[in-house]
């Protein structure tokens, strides 16, 4: 008796949940606009000033919104330009790290600074990510933290490659 009980209840209030979703009532448009003649609702027209007000706001948006985009796009080439410099050093460093032997301490320092400049462009965000300048600016920043750990990863290649032709050197003068 009881579960006929509740699902009763619980059918009843379906349909009226129903009733009240799908049933389109006129309260709203009576409040807000006055009735006419005909039967239905009349929109109040908007006074000269007040619409030469709203249409100087709406200039004042879009020119706000275009000048705030045309930032946005210049510094999102400035990422991209940066990007591009990355990706042309890794695949620089690459190459000369091809055949090199370092000391065991570096090696380290030298995989998980290559592998953080990867991670930034593996899957880069699109500038539809950023929501304004500073995000993009905040991006830039990243890929310059990534260009100094390259450029002390470069030094280190650079002395190493120096000490390797420093031992080879004499060799090559003796055999001469």
């Amino acid at each position: 008796m009881k579960k006929k009980i509740s699902i009763g209840l619980l059918l009843l209030i379906v349909l009226v949940a129903m009733y009240f979703l799908f049933v389109p009532t006129k309260i709203a448009n009576q409040l807000d606009y006055p009735p006419t003649a005909e039967g239905g609702f009349s929109v109040p027209e908007l006074s000269p000033e007040k619409t030469a007000l709203a249409g100087q706001k709406i200039e004042m948006q879009q020119s706000a919104t275009n000048t705030r985009l045309q930032d946005m796009q210049h510094t999102y080439s400035q990422l991209q330009d940066s990007r591009k410099r990355l990706k042309g050093r890794l695949a620089k460093l690459k190459a000369s790290l091809w055949n090199l032997d370092l000391p065991g301490e570096h090696v380290a320092g030298i995989n998980n600074g290559l592998a953080q400049a990867v991670m930034l462009l593996k899957n880069p965000p699109l500038r539809g990510a950023f929501r304004d300048e500073a995000a993009i600016n905040k991006e830039i920043r990243k890929l310059d933290a990534a260009h100094q750990k390259l450029d002390n990863i470069e030094e280190l290649i650079s002395k190493t490659k120096g000490l390797q032709s420093a031992k080879k050197d004499p060799i090559i003068e003796l055999t001469n």
